[in-house]
């Protein structure tokens, strides 16, 4: 690292300026106990992620699976949780911890409609169990809500619009947001636009198309729909970021263009030289939605703005690095694709 550089880091330290060769630096003096944390879902995509670079820093994190330990997240570092499962107490000592980032639950629309009852069940009313639970014990929580506990009709919805969800997924975290904002003073809810990642295997939506795409597969796109994708690890950053300064309350967290999913295809496809004759423009009603999807999926995060920093990686380098790792997986398949 450069000694002109500012060293950042995302959590509290002392810091001591020194010099060397003339030019300054920080010494960083960790206080790793300041920040314990336990994943709730850290074997779903959000959770893996916030693992991942909550690690890399050092600071103690674990996290909770349900039906198959992760392989990204070390064994000592992993809690078995069934959600359904009433003894929070099994989950063990966490007299430490400081914050609870639940990233679990029933996240598939369609699955919270026609699975209601098991829906509310887990995304309701065993969720705010575990909030109960954890305001015994005086963590503080970090729920990751949604979009969708608006109804899609206004393209940038502040924190003080009143929600109005259509779908019953909104509904459900509506719900569980409030029961945040009655019973605790500190909270972090975070309400997300589509979230989406670049390991091949991720199942989001631009490693989906991707997967098509390189096997010359037709993709399905709307124009009827607009969305604001935000790369994992800017979500992630930008939690950690709240974290660090101390924020709470609600916040919206979006990526920083809105466009059709449609006109969001064409630019994967133009970018990664794809032919666009294989992406197929349809109407929603094509799609197997079982509820009406909202039309407006995006969020007004001037609030964001104004308390934290905020790099956004562009959507072109988020798309060559999903090239990148599928040349590094696959080189033997990639003779005949334009390189970077």
């Amino acid at each position: 690292m450069l000694f002109e550089e500012i060293v950042f880091l995302r959590f509290h330290f002392s810091r001591k300026k020194i010099f060397k060769n003339d030019k300054f630096c920080y010494q960083i003096f960790y206080k790793k106990d300041d920040f314990i944390f336990i994943i709730i879902g850290s074997s779903g995509f959000i959770g893996k992620n916030l693992y991942q670079e909550i690690k890399k820093t050092g600071f103690n994190v674990s996290g909770t699976f349900n039906n198959n330990p992760s392989n990204t997240i070390e064994p000592n570092d992993q809690i078995y949780l069934d959600i359904k499962d009433n003894n929070f107490d099994k989950i063990g000592d966490l007299k430490n911890i400081k914050y609870a980032i639940l990233c679990h639950g029933i996240t598939n629309i369609n699955t919270c409609k026609s699975d209601n009852q098991l829906s509310y069940f887990i995304n309701v009313f065993q969720t705010i169990k575990l909030l109960s639970f954890l305001k015994q014990l005086g963590i503080t929580p970090i729920y990751l809500s949604t979009n969708m506990v608006y109804d899609g009709k206004t393209m940038f919805p502040t924190e003080k619009t009143k929600p109005a969800p259509i779908l019953e997924y909104g509904k459900q975290k509506l719900i569980v947001e409030n029961f945040i904002e009655k019973n605790f003073q500190k909270y972090l809810i975070c309400r997300l636009t589509k979230v989406f990642g670049v390991e091949i295997n991720d199942q989001t939506i631009c490693t989906s198309w991707f997967n098509k795409l390189i096997n010359n597969q037709k993709i399905s796109a709307t124009d009827n729909v607009v969305i604001a994708p935000i790369y994992v690890l800017d979500l992630v950053q930008i939690l950690l970021s709240l974290i660090d300064n101390n924020c709470s309350g609600i916040f919206h967290i979006s990526g920083q263009q809105y466009l059709s999913v449609y006109k969001f295809a064409c630019f994967f496809v133009k970018t990664l030289n794809f032919n666009f004759s294989l992406i197929q423009k349809l109407p929603i009603e094509h799609f197997d939605f079982i509820e009406p999807y909202p039309k407006y999926n995006s969020l007004d995060y001037q609030k964001l703005q104004k308390t934290i920093k905020i790099n956004f990686t562009s959507y072109e380098e988020c798309f060559f690095k999903i090239l990148q790792n599928y040349k590094e997986a696959n080189k033997s398949q990639l003779n005949n694709f334009a390189t970077l």
